[in-house]
């Protein structure tokens, strides 16, 4: 069994890692957290049997304790990555960290150095490469049966309601906070396209736009918030709609307030961000956006998301001189076509676990752990080229560019 602390005792915090260690008692145990939100904290503490003196607000309180544990989880949001990040390295502990590592390439790299120096096991949350539906799409990929490969095509549909939840209203609305979308919502994407070819990225295209959440499309029968607005009951992004149902005690209404009681939901939006109309607020982060990539072996990439879809998942397309692949991750449903043979295979993944992303969250952590023990040779910064991938492709939207990725990928970790 290891033992971890938690930094950051939020969504994440408790309903992924937390969860993970109630089920799974004989391999994980939490000793220690550090969360500012006193009913986090102390629900934290409770249901893992915490000591007091390692139950602290900030976690520079508990890197003044030598090391207590063999894991820092660290699921705070990523501009309070990097110091945490730093000092339980230096204390000697190992690191799984939400995605994405930090809100800039600079500090994404200098905590890499950082592992790599002391040689410390960091892992990036990315969910997707230990989900049993990329997972089976690697082994296709692996077996050859599409031939020589053409084009990959991933979409990330993040939902209309998500997009309003957590990048208009939420923490991630900001990308001079937190970082591009590109980076926060879909460096998963990035990684798993790379992850899957198992080449390397080439050359790199984006263009993308805030095209609807913006000042000039408030409407003109609209209000500030959304409990006094007439159109509450016929606009899509309403707050009341998305968090006064009160059969959801769950995620995202969980995310908005600890009072999930009809009173405490009125209170918070009455109060903060998430009652709010999503064309009054402070938001700059994409709403759509294309990225366009050429990977060795002339393969041809485009990864797409976007904010104005009614279901909220991945699909993938990709096409070999053999055959082409169809899947759709939220209904783990692989359609594979061989042309020789005319054969349409369909594949119904079932996954593992029945936990958040599909089952991955605990697919992640149970590898994690075993590869604690494994001596496995990482390639430290292929942990972060979804990260240099993103802010290629940002620097390509900006400057209307097509960019030399190596070259770029290079020069930054210089």
């Amino acid at each position: 069994m290891k033992t971890a602390i938690l930094i950051g005792a939020g969504e994440r915090g408790i309903n992924t890692y937390g969860a993970y260690a109630l089920e799974h008692k004989d391999k994980l145990k939490f000793v220690g957290v550090a969360e500012p939100d006193d009913y986090r904290r102390n629900y934290f503490k409770k249901i893992h049997n915490i000591e007091d003196r390692y139950c602290v607000k900030d976690w520079k309180d508990l890197s003044k304790f030598p090391k207590i544990a063999d894991i820092a989880i660290i699921a705070t949001l990523e501009n309070l990555h990097k110091d945490p990040a730093l000092a339980f390295l230096d204390l000697g502990y190992n690191i799984l960290i939400e995605k994405p590592v930090a809100p800039t390439i600079e500090d994404s790299i200098e905590i890499i150095k950082k592992a790599i120096e002391i040689n410390k096991y960091i892992m990036p949350a990315y969910v997707l490469r230990f989900s049993d539906f990329y997972k089976k799409i690697k082994e296709v990929l692996v077996s050859e049966i599409l031939g020589e490969l053409v084009s990959v095509i991933q979409e990330e549909h993040i939902g209309y309601w998500h997009m309003a939840h957590s990048y208009v209203r939420g923490r991630w609305r900001k990308s001079e906070e937190v970082g591009p979308i590109l980076l926060t919502k879909s460096c998963h994407d990035l990684d798993i396209l790379q992850w899957l070819l198992g080449r390397k990225c080439l050359q790199i295209y984006s263009t993308g736009s805030l095209k609807h959440f913006r000042k000039e499309n408030f409407p003109k029968d609209g209000s500030e918030r959304c409990l006094e607005c007439k159109l509450q009951n016929s606009c899509p992004y309403s707050a009341t709609k998305i968090y006064l149902d009160m059969q959801n005690n769950g995620w995202p209404v969980n995310t908005i307030t600890n009072d999930l009681s009809y009173e405490g939901r009125i209170h918070a939006l009455r109060t903060t961000n998430f009652g709010k109309c999503v064309y009054k607020l402070d938001n700059n982060v994409l709403d759509n956006q294309k990225v366009v990539m050429k990977f060795d072996e002339n393969i041809d990439v485009i990864f797409a998301l976007d904010a104005f879809t009614h279901d909220k998942t991945r699909i993938i397309e990709i096409t070999g001189s053999k055959g082409d692949l169809y899947g759709n991750f939220e209904k783990n449903y692989i359609e594979i076509n061989t042309f020789s043979n005319d054969k349409r295979e369909v594949i119904e993944v079932n996954p593992k676990y029945k936990t958040g992303h599909q089952g991955s969250d605990f697919n992640l952590i149970d590898e994690y752990l075993e590869n604690l023990d494994s001596n496995v040779n990482l390639d430290y910064f292929n942990l972060i080229e979804s990260h240099f991938m993103a802010f290629a492709a940002e620097y390509s939207r900006i400057n209307n560019s097509i960019v030399d990725y190596q070259k770029y990928k290079e020069e930054k970790i210089k």
